[in-house]
């Protein structure tokens, strides 16, 4: 069947919101845009936390435990099917 490698998903998420990141750091001196690079700063915080999580699942729970209770699966993610992607995904 088809695997998902949770490194390779997170390199690439993590690349396609730090370029985001990027260009709207361009845009700040034109547009107003400090509100949205905060946001999408917390995102790649998400992301780049769940991207190096431990190997082993049972020392992930920590992390996800904090990340539920920040809201930051349910601001960021898709909540419970991206708490279970880092929880029994290795």
């Amino acid at each position: 069947g088809h695997r998902v490698d949770r490194n390779d998903y997170y390199r690439l998420e993590l690349l396609r919101y730090e370029t985001l990141h990027h260009r709207l750091l361009d845009l700040a001196g034109t547009f107003d845009v400090s509100k949205r690079i905060s946001l999408l700063e917390d995102k790649i915080d998400h992301l780049r936390l769940r991207k190096n999580m431990p190997r082993n699942r049972f020392m992930r729970l920590p992390f996800i435990a904090d990340e539920l209770r920040s809201s930051r699966y349910a601001k960021y993610a898709r909540n419970w099917g991206s708490v279970a992607m880092d929880l029994f995904l290795r």
